[in-house]
């Protein structure tokens, strides 16, 4: 199972509460299974391989064609690959389909787009302890099963190459809000 990601990547990231309590559970578990902390996301598109000043301007005319809109968060699930071995689901609503659609485009590439937001990077999906999975996806859904989510006004370009740690912002670019 692959477990790094090369290029950069375009994120939608929660912001306020939202990225507060998000941050929090990713932490704990981090710190529960010895692995990698990550900012909460949801990847609009990933592994785009070209360099800097074109990830850059790639980033800037895709948030041009963009208006505002809502990331819903669904139902906690589990997986068995490294980047989805614990997720939040995120519902295909049509805004966000159209966002990634144009993120595509724009990268001339073609991608299987399945949104969801992790919520822990492992490759010990047999060794997770049951009931630390269990409390966060019984807390998870409680949570956010009357629905709940965030705002996207931004998008934010990562550099994502080699492993978790090394992963970082490089600009924020933000939604065009007028016709």
């Amino acid at each position: 199972m692959k477990d790094t990601a090369s290029g950069y990547s375009l994120w939608l990231v929660p912001e306020g509460v939202v990225l507060e309590y998000l941050q929090r559970i990713i932490s704990d578990l981090s710190m529960e299974y010895e692995t990698p902390v990550f900012e909460p996301h949801v990847t609009l598109i990933g592994e785009m391989n070209c360099d800097l000043g074109e990830a850059s301007e790639y980033a800037s005319q895709i948030a041009r064609r963009l208006r505002p809109f809502y990331v819903e968060l669904g139902m906690p699930c589990r997986g068995d690959t490294y980047f989805k071995s614990l997720f939040a689901e995120i519902k295909e609503t049509p805004e966000l389909m159209e966002a990634n659609k144009i993120a595509q485009e724009m990268c001339g590439t073609q991608q299987v787009y399945t949104p969801h937001l992790s919520l822990l990077y492992s490759l010990l999906y047999g060794d997770l302890d049951e009931e630390v999975l269990r409390d966060t996806l019984h807390y998870l859904r409680n949570k956010f099963q009357g629905g709940g989510g965030f705002p996207v006004t931004s998008l934010f370009l990562y550099q994502t190459e080699g492993e978790p740690w090394h992963w970082h912002r490089i600009a924020g670019v933000k939604i065009r809000t007028n016709n």
